[in-house]
């Protein structure tokens, strides 16, 4: 893998999260999903700091490390609802996404 592979590895694990939690809206920042992710995210990078687990594909903690970023990236993506059943766009449109009672 080298230097090339060291690099892509370090910006994928620890640079592209670190990105997406800082875009996470801070209405969904405490949400317990968001904390989930966040811990199994540090978890796997505090227990596989000295080690190759992260190119060990197929076990346990490697789809778990990848699921929490994943959803890391996924709840940067969320619009949060508003208690009206609309939507903030990112160009600050709303869109309605549910009914409203």
């Amino acid at each position: 893998m080298g230097i090339g592979g060291f690099i892509l590895i370090v910006i994928w694990v620890i640079i592209l999260p670190l990105i997406y939690i800082g875009r996470i809206t801070k209405r969904n920042l405490y949400s317990p999903l968001v904390r989930l992710y966040t811990r199994i995210w540090l978890f796997g990078l505090f227990t596989s700091a000295m080690e190759s687990a992260f190119f060990e594909t197929g076990g346990l903690f490697w789809f778990s490390f990848m699921m929490a970023i994943f959803g890391l990236c996924l709840q940067a993506m969320a619009a949060p609802i508003s208690e009206a059943g609309y939507a903030r766009l990112p160009d600050n449109r709303m869109k309605m996404v549910g009914q409203v009672p």
